[in-house]
């Protein structure tokens, strides 16, 4: 396997232990009476946010995370595993602007979409230093489900 190719699986495996860590810890009991044999899972969508400097300081690096969270997304999506599952990857940016202040204004932003499953990002350790505040107690909040 290729250094790029054993990337690739690598985020691929974990976006699919993410899922299943976050779905199985709030899956519900409940179950349909109506409903007959064992029919296909249901379909889920679940978020990524990429909080990167999308258009000032490090734009480069940042407009990079996002073309790369996206592939790797992409490929996800389309993999029959996740197919299988019923699950659908989506990705929210959120331009961080290499600015604390504004980083945290990301991460609030980030926290108030339920279906957010993870953030990858910040780019820069001063605007990870404000964002892992606001997004730390919603993460906690979202695994006691």
């Amino acid at each position: 396997m290729t250094k790029g190719n054993s990337r690739k699986f690598l985020a691929l495996l974990a976006v699919v232990a993410m899922l299943a860590m976050a779905l199985s810890g709030c899956g519900g009991t409940d179950t349909d009476e109506g409903t007959e044999g064992e029919g296909a899972a249901e379909a889920v969508t679940v978020t990524i946010g990429v909080g990167a400097p999308l258009t000032d300081g490090a734009v480069a690096l940042g407009q990079g995370m996002v073309r790369g969270t996206k592939l790797a997304v992409k490929q996800a999506n389309e993999s029959q595993e996740l197919k299988d599952l019923g699950l659908t990857i989506e990705v929210v940016e959120g331009d961080d602007k290499g600015d604390p202040t504004t980083g945290g204004n990301v991460a609030t932003q980030f926290t108030s979409n339920p279906s957010l499953l993870g953030v990858m990002g910040h780019l820069n350790s001063g605007v990870t230093r404000v964002a892992v505040k606001p997004e730390h107690p919603a993460a906690a909040a979202r695994q006691q489900c």
